[in-house]
């Protein structure tokens, strides 16, 4: 198995049980800044990638399930912004539609 783009799984593909469990740590901490800081899509994007590789190598199925929400939260989250950009973009102010 690669790194899958992430150096940090390097050490998860190696099976350093300390390593993994910092790891998953690391992402669960990501989640929760996402989720309470964080707004920008870039940052979201970044967390939804980062959530994707982690569900490639993580193999505790508890831990899966959280990597599934955490993907599934990022997308919501994504297409939540994506739905605000294309409504404020048919509402122009002071702009009226022509008949």
């Amino acid at each position: 198995m690669g790194c899958y783009g992430w150096k940090i799984f390097c050490s998860y593909d190696e099976k350093l049980e300390g390593g993994a469990r910092e790891i998953y740590s690391t992402v669960c901490r990501v989640a929760t800044l996402l989720q309470t800081r964080y707004t920008t899509r870039g940052f979201w994007l970044a967390g939804l990638s980062l959530f994707e590789q982690a569900e490639k190598v993580v193999t505790v199925s508890s831990e899966k399930d959280n990597l599934n929400k955490y993907v599934a939260r990022a997308r919501e989250h994504l297409n939540d912004m994506e739905n605000e950009v294309s409504s404020s973009e048919r509402r122009q102010p002071g702009i009226l539609p022509l008949p």
